[in-house]
């Protein structure tokens, strides 16, 4: 089993941070180790901060062994891997899904992400960040030469900057590009996507662009 310092040696900061505020759900070995790493890299712990610490580990620990002493078998509190590393879906995925069906299957992607990170302020901000753009996009079109081939580079292009935005400013902001994380499977969530994406197409094709004056085919 790897070092539970050498596994703190490779967090991020915000990771570190986020372990010690959520200290109820992990291993007093592993929140201490979290604290040391810290403190190498210069971050500063008040007395106060250290005695609430303190006083929570101690408190879980009497909870442990009150229930290890009703139990027959042991109450575990050691924290694996998994538990330190987040899972997301990767800037990659979100570039794809952005560009090849639209931001707001992007902003999707990163809502669930911030979702998983319990930053409530994140996701609040990426899904009006998805409205207001969307919504941006769609009263520009008016502006916009009714021909096919300029209609889908505009399409293409919004789609490739709402994509710049989310990882570049929404993922450095909140998540960070030095954060390890595991990747989640795009499988089946990408043939979700397609399946939405033909369904959506098709219907504006025979109930909105096709007959409407102003739509792509007339």
């Amino acid at each position: 089993m790897e070092n539970i310092n050498e596994v703190m040696a490779g967090r991020a900061n915000k990771q570190l941070e986020d372990l010690i505020a959520k200290r109820s759900r992990y291993a007093a070995e592993s929140v201490e180790a979290a604290i040391a790493e810290l403190e190498k890299r210069g971050r500063i712990f008040t007395f106060a901060e250290l005695r609430s610490i303190d006083l929570d580990l101690r408190q879980k620990k009497k909870e442990i062994n009150e229930k290890q002493a009703e139990s027959w078998y042991p109450v575990p509190e050691v924290i694996t891997n998994d538990s330190v590393e987040p899972s997301y879906f990767s800037q990659g995925a979100v570039h794809l899904f952005s560009i090849v069906f639209s931001t707001l299957f992007g902003v999707i992607l990163m809502a669930i992400n911030f979702y998983k990170a319990g930053n409530k302020r994140a996701l609040l901000e990426v899904i009006i960040f998805g409205i207001l753009y969307n919504i941006s996009t769609i009263l520009l079109l008016p502006y916009i030469p009714n021909k096919q081939y300029i209609i889908l580079g505009y399409n293409v292009l919004i789609n490739v900057i709402g994509a710049i935005i989310l990882t570049q400013i929404f993922w450095r902001k909140y998540i960070g590009n030095d954060t390890e994380f595991k990747p989640r499977p795009i499988g089946k969530l990408m043939l979700v996507s397609l399946f939405v994406s033909i369904v959506l197409v098709y219907f504006l094709f025979t109930h909105g662009m096709a007959t409407h004056p102003g739509g792509l085919v007339k």
